[in-house]
């Protein structure tokens, strides 16, 4: 027995399901202390090969507190949180937008057939 399932809707499904996924990551992340990530084993390549931190080195400490409103120790974690932050927030806002428009991105494709 086979099932046609439409591909439209089924990818409907998907990205509304991400769309959801990504709209409360952020609110995860606030809800948690912003002292969160302080604490544990240290995770850069960088610094794990090398002993030198990279650039990227405390952004994330750095953008917990920013989402809690503590500029300065943000700022003294890694400086750069003020460019990186913006762009990922315009470019999470972009992946939002395009899943809920995915009207216009679905495939012509009109059925998956699954065999049960």
């Amino acid at each position: 027995m086979s099932i046609r399932v439409p591909i439209p809707q089924l990818l409907r499904y998907v990205f509304a399901a991400n769309a959801i996924a990504f709209l409360f990551i952020p609110l995860v992340l606030w809800m948690l202390p912003a002292d969160f990530f302080d604490h544990g084993p240290v995770t850069c390549p960088s610094v794990l090969y090398y002993g030198e931190e990279c650039s990227g080195c405390g952004l994330t400490r750095a953008t917990m507190y920013l989402l809690h409103g503590d500029w300065l120790e943000a700022y003294y974690y890694n400086g750069l949180v003020f460019v990186t932050t913006p762009v990922l927030t315009l470019l999470w806002g972009f992946f939002i937008g395009k899943c809920l428009q995915l009207s216009k991105f679905l495939p012509q494709v009109k059925y998956l057939i699954i065999n049960k």
